[in-house]
């Protein structure tokens, strides 16, 4: 029987296809990409590595998935949740089948001004998002309350998975990681009933309520307590003078002459770098990459293995504060 409420956009024919994996890791793209509707529509920025969920759900409304909930309990069925999908090691995956519900469209917003529980703890008032949200709509929505938050990198990735991870981003060092800024999340739990029967519970989770639960959350990673339908965390106040954001990039060669940009140069240039990253203070967060090209090597030697160093930071504060003068001019 079919969830209540819900309404199938893709279905099997075939329960052959049905058990095989939507992806399998180390072989040819093109057999991700010939998978069915289905497959693309449940792996949708996640690559289940051999695994492919029997039921993927979209839902709408927390009704949408107490429905779910229990219809998996009914019928047996392993029961994962994913939001944006940015989990590349199927951790969120069911040994095989199973349900598999997807929180993205849960998009709500809403900013309360003084935070009841503990006003202390969020002085500059929360925003309550739905799971849904990702970090572009979350910054644009705070923006329009002059607020900021604390995020990861990538503007994709959706809130849930980062917070229950830990949360490292631009603004960590000033605003805190993603589980400092936590500070209430609604989840919804399967259980039974005295008789056997499965009941939904929905629980609010905060230092006051359930927290326990809460203390587990806030790090113990994502998937495994629930489906968490929303989450408040902290606003902070936009910096004196904004934010600043820099992106550079160098290249060079492991030649190991004197060359420009060579392997001599290179290795000076992490002595600096690890001295500069000693004097940086808690408005600075950077996110360097290095990169190294060793296709030719064989053919040209170390001077045709190249590198690159990719280096993003933010600065919490104004271009004309002595700290950022300092900051800078360290880059030299």
């Amino acid at each position: 029987s079919t969830p209540s409420g819900l309404k199938a956009l893709y279905h099997y024919d075939d329960m052959e296809e049905m058990k095989r994996p939507c992806f399998t890791a180390f072989t040819d793209p093109k057999t991700f990409n010939n998978v069915s509707d289905m497959c693309k529509a449940a792996v949708h920025q996640n690559e289940y590595r051999d695994w492919n969920p029997y039921i993927v759900v979209f839902p709408l409304n927390e009704r949408h998935i107490a429905s779910a909930l229990t219809f998996a309990a009914r019928h047996r069925l392993c029961i994962s949740t994913a939001g944006t999908g940015h989990e590349y090691n199927s951790r969120n995956s069911c040994p095989t089948g199973g349900i598999l519900i997807r929180t993205i469209l849960l998009k709500d917003k809403a900013f309360v001004p003084k935070w009841e529980e503990d006003p202390t703890l969020a002085p500059d008032g929360v925003f309550k998002f739905g799971a849904g949200n990702i970090f572009s709509e979350m910054h644009a929505f705070s923006a329009e309350y002059e607020r900021l938050i604390a995020s990861g990198w990538c503007s994709t990735v959706g809130m849930i998975g980062w917070h229950l991870g830990g949360g490292h981003g631009p603004l960590g060092p000033m605003f805190g990681l993603g589980v400092d800024n936590l500070l209430e999340a609604e989840i919804m739990q399967i259980g039974r009933t005295a008789n056997g029967q499965p009941i939904v519970h929905k629980k609010t989770v905060s230092r006051r309520h359930n927290p326990q639960l809460f203390w587990a959350m806030r790090g113990g990673g994502g998937g495994v307590w629930g489906i968490i339908t929303s989450m408040t965390i902290r606003a902070h106040a936009v910096p004196d003078g904004g934010l600043s954001h820099v992106f550079m990039t160098q290249s060079g060669t492991f030649c190991p002459d004197s060359s420009g940009f060579g392997y001599e140069w290179l290795r000076a240039m992490w002595i600096r770098f690890s001295e500069w990253t000693l004097m940086l203070n808690d408005k600075v967060s950077t996110q360097p990459g290095f990169f190294i090209n060793t296709t030719d090597y064989k053919t040209g030697g170390l001077c045709a293995v190249t590198w690159q160093l990719s280096f993003e930071y933010f600065y919490a504060g104004g271009q004309d504060e002595p700290d950022y003068r300092l900051f800078l001019d360290g880059l030299k």
